[in-house]
């Protein structure tokens, strides 16, 4: 019988879920134009190469809301595979995002789409996984006009959610 190790087991499914939160919580502030939630991805000095941008982590996440705030009437970011090397308190991540971005031009809506991976360095750094260094690779994308808008009550009733700490959502996370 092979040898098993539970305690190393339990520790990198521990790691592993560790990054995966670090990779939604960074979803989640951009989403909601959180600055400090965007930034808790990072840890402090780490570098961000966002297609125009490059520069620091904490240059970015003031880039990254001031963008979404000043020309994204919505955006929503949705994290799918994720590929984790880990060796001891660093890692190397490979996760596919899809994101959808909202805007307005001349009185019409228009919609993003787009796919593409972050390519991530992490450490683990006092107990706690961040990001040191992404890379975003974009593999396509495409613009589609809104034409069609759905209509009554499956709609209308839902309650809204916002893109700042008013969201319904910040109610149910002891996080903030």
């Amino acid at each position: 019988m092979a040898d098993f190790d539970i305690e190393a087991t339990v520790r990198e499914l521990k790691d592993r879920a560790e990054i995966r939160d670090v990779m939604l919580r960074y979803c989640r502030g951009v989403d909601r134009c959180d600055h400090g939630l965007t930034l808790s991805a990072y840890h402090k000095g780490a570098t961000d190469h966002h297609g125009s941008f490059v520069g620091s982590a904490e240059e970015f996440a003031d880039w990254a809301i001031r963008l979404h705030r000043e020309q994204l009437v919505w955006t929503s970011h949705y994290i799918t595979n994720h590929y984790c090397e880990i060796e001891g308190d660093s890692a190397t991540a490979e996760t596919y995002v899809q994101a959808i971005l909202r805007y307005e031009s001349d009185d019409k809506l228009f919609d993003i789409v787009g796919c593409g991976r972050y390519l991530d360095k992490l450490e683990r750094r006092d107990g706690k996984w961040g990001i040191v260094e992404r890379i975003v690779l974009g593999d396509w994308d495409r613009v589609d006009e809104v034409t069609d808008r759905v209509e009554g009550d499956l709609v209308a009733k839902l309650i809204r959610g916002t893109r700042d700490s008013k969201d319904p959502s910040y109610g149910y996370f002891r996080a903030a």
